[in-house]
């Protein structure tokens, strides 16, 4: 910025001599990914776990296709006698799919070598649990793909396994609470398709492009398209190739009816939604008696619905009026033609 040489070679000796940079790799070091978490990544995601999991898909779906009582509906979802406790089974029949979800992300990852991370986040105004994969840059393209996709594959079998284990006969409450999970996976699948929330094929996009950047770029794109760039945007952009700007443009374009979408889905079904659940809860509190059921129904409901629900929505608008407070202060920073 000052228009002077950086001397790197003499920074990295006086950090060497300093005792900040060790040169010398350590032996004691343990290996990025546990070996156990290794070996059962190697197992389920070699060819052989690749086929059974695609097998297990391909079943439920002809499965489903055969006998019509197979296959999801709404009402799949009430599996018990109250709302209250049809909610807080799904909730729990989610969690643990999720789980599933994301252990096929760490296990295919893993398989490979590379480490990996859970997290609990949001996208947009959902509350997430995500893997942090960003140690699969350091592979091919080709390798980067299967770990990508694995939470989707793990996810397909899954919900073939569900609606095949529906013909053999189970009892009804078992079986009503397999196939709204099969409900719930189907509609898990489907929202992956929202790659404005950068989901798992949002991640698949980005490795396809080639392009680290593509959020950002599709931010800074957006901005100098409405004549607000700023700095750190025109420098982006500067250095961004032809094909990243334009994969930059194709997202915009998936993106910005992405989140008109889900606006529409906060006000039209979220909110909505939220209410109707704080009613009930608050009808079951309204005797409060700690022998009942269905006053614990409704203290679980608050804890573990209701309650993360309301916050995730409320830091997406604290994040909303922070970015646009951000804008509005950062009008000094624009390019001007």
């Amino acid at each position: 910025l000052a228009g002077e040489p950086v001397d790197v070679t003499d920074f990295l000796h006086v950090l060497t001599a300093e005792g900040v940079l060790d040169t010398e790799p350590d032996p004691t070091d343990e290996p990025p990914v546990d070996r156990t978490w290794q070996r059962c990544g190697r197992l389920l995601f070699s060819p052989v776990g690749w086929a059974v999991q695609v097998s297990l898909a391909l079943a439920g779906a002809v499965a489903a296709i055969h006998n019509p009582s197979l296959r999801p509906h709404a009402s799949d979802i009430v599996v018990a006698g109250s709302p209250l406790a049809s909610v807080l089974v799904m909730s729990l029949a989610a969690v643990l799919c999720t789980l599933l979800h994301e252990a096929g992300h760490v296990l295919a990852a893993a398989a490979r070598g590379i480490p990996s991370r859970l997290s609990i986040g949001r996208r947009l105004y959902f509350l997430t649990a995500q893997a942090d994969l960003t140690a699969l840059w350091s592979l091919p393209r080709a390798q980067r793909l299967p770990p990508l996709l694995a939470g989707l594959s793990v996810d397909a079998a899954l919900t073939g396994t569900l609606i095949l284990a529906q013909t053999a006969g189970i009892p009804a409450p078992i079986a009503n609470v397999l196939a709204a999970t099969v409900v719930l996976q189907v509609a898990a699948i489907v929202f992956q398709a929202a790659i404005f929330m950068r989901t798992d094929l949002y991640a698949v996009l980005a490795t396809l492009s080639g392009s680290r950047n593509l959020w950002a770029l599709k931010t800074a794109t957006f901005r100098q398209a409405i004549g607000r760039p700023t700095t750190d945007d025109h420098n982006l952009l500067t250095a961004a190739n032809r094909r990243e700007r334009s994969w930059a443009i194709a997202y915009l374009a998936l993106y910005l009816p992405g989140l008109a979408a889900a606006g529409w889905y906060l006000i039209a079904v979220s909110l909505p939604g939220l209410g109707y659940l704080i009613t009930l809860t608050a009808a079951g509190l309204t005797q409060f008696n700690l022998g009942t059921l269905r006053t614990w129904e409704s203290l679980a409901a608050i804890i573990f619905i209701a309650a993360p629900t309301a916050g995730t929505i409320a830091a997406a608008a604290i994040a909303g009026v922070r970015s646009l407070r951000a804008s509005l202060e950062n009008r000094g920073q624009r390019i001007h033609p």
